[in-house]
């Protein structure tokens, strides 16, 4: 059938990109990512392979961008505006109090209230849209933001402060976008889990980083159950699917019971 032969492509795809993990992890698209997760990353650490799922959305997510950066391309040819410049730029700036280069490459740049400013465009589900929509950025994309502007500037003497990110929904095609303000106190906490990384040893790992979720739980999930080195941060536990999404539990965690909510007119 389709499905068992696409379900047997993912798998191996999947199976491929985790043999041929990339260990460099300074770059734009780490920054946001826990600390113990880059430090497994950064020293070798075996990943588990992508879930076949996961390699759908990834796919997906690059033709939609793809779709959209040639959309750029037909307004620029109706309209005589070019809206999306220096596509896929690159750039780099020095970790500082280290020799390390955080590199990036970005979309490409555009013009918000008369200024330059990075584009970035992202495929996005109900959360991270909810998210934009309110004027809220991922803390993720915020960091990737921020190396972004800083690497870009240090390689290209540009001045540039806000990064504006570009949001398509992907169950419903509705689409929204941010912007980013330039934030030293944000800065200072990528290059601090930058510095964390490069002290590490496979031995000395730095420590989780949980706060902005809530600490560990019981029923552990985002981003943990994304990560491919769970299993080292959580020997002691397994993936259940609870609620149709995966958590993180001891093997003998027995879900809490929530009983079906009473339908109006319904009588018990």
């Amino acid at each position: 059938m389709l499905k068992d032969k696409l379900l047997k492509l993912y798998n191996d795809i999947a199976k491929e990109r985790s043999e041929k993990q990339d260990n460099n992890v300074f770059r734009a698209s780490s920054a946001g990512r826990c600390a113990r997760a880059l430090a497994y990353q950064w020293h070798g650490f075996k990943r588990e392979p992508m879930q076949a799922r996961g390699i759908r959305v990834f796919k997906h997510g690059d033709v939609i961008e793809e779709a959209v950066d040639r959309d750029c391309d037909e307004y620029k040819e109706r309209y005589g505006e070019d809206i999306l410049t220096d596509r896929q730029l690159e750039g780099q700036y020095i970790l500082p109090q280290t020799e390390q280069p955080i590199t990036t490459h970005i979309d490409g740049i555009t013009k918000h209230e008369g200024e330059e400013v990075i584009a970035n465009i992202k495929t996005s589900a109900d959360g991270g849209f909810n998210m934009a929509e309110r004027g809220m950025f991922e803390y993720s994309h915020a960091c990737q933001a921020h190396v972004e502007m800083k690497a870009i500037n240090a390689t290209h003497n540009k001045n540039i402060n806000k990064a504006l990110y570009y949001y398509y929904r992907k169950q419903t095609s509705h689409d929204a976008e941010i912007v980013c303000q330039f934030d030293e106190k944000i800065m200072l906490e990528i290059e601090n889990r930058f510095r964390k990384v490069l002290a590490s040893t496979p031995e000395n790992l730095p420590d989780r980083e949980l706060e902005q979720y809530g600490g560990i739980k019981e029923e552990q999930s985002f981003p943990c159950t994304y990560c491919g080195y769970n299993k080292y941060c959580y020997p002691d536990r397994v993936t259940m699917i609870i609620k149709g999404k995966p958590k993180l539990c001891k093997t003998d965690y027995v879900p809490a019971i929530v009983k079906p909510r009473k339908k109006k007119g319904e009588i018990k």
